[in-house]
């Protein structure tokens, strides 16, 4: 696995007082980095000294519509179409919270993973 840089202190600090917002959230590690995830399905994450959420085409349409629109791509030629990195601006906003409950709100409507060694 590709060693990644971790998160500088700041942006996980403003990642834990977002976690908050989601109280149904469960947070663990992806990749090193912190996660929330709803039933098993990552919705918000770090990456680097990037925030990333899960939007529906819907949601990523609305927020094109103020914001750029970066498709996540961890590594190159890997997009991640429904992942869209945040601009660091809205990041530090507050702002940024109807953008996480939107995210939310959508992972809520994705059927739940199975556990981990369950085969599908």
């Amino acid at each position: 696995m590709p060693s990644f840089e971790k998160s500088p202190p700041d942006v996980v600090a403003r990642f834990d007082e977002l976690v908050g917002l989601v109280p149904d959230a469960v947070r663990r590690p992806m990749f090193g980095y912190p996660a929330l995830f709803m039933n098993g399905n990552l919705f918000f994450s770090l990456f680097h000294a990037s925030a990333v959420l899960r939007m529906s085409e819907a949601d990523r349409e609305d927020f094109a519509a103020d914001h750029p629109l970066h498709i996540f791509e961890p590594m190159a030629g890997r997009k991640m179409k429904e992942y869209v990195v945040l601009p660091p601006d809205l990041f530090a906003s507050p702002d940024v919270q109807p953008w996480l409950e939107r995210s939310a709100a959508y992972a809520r409507t994705i059927p739940p993973k199975p556990p981990r060694g369950t085969k599908r």
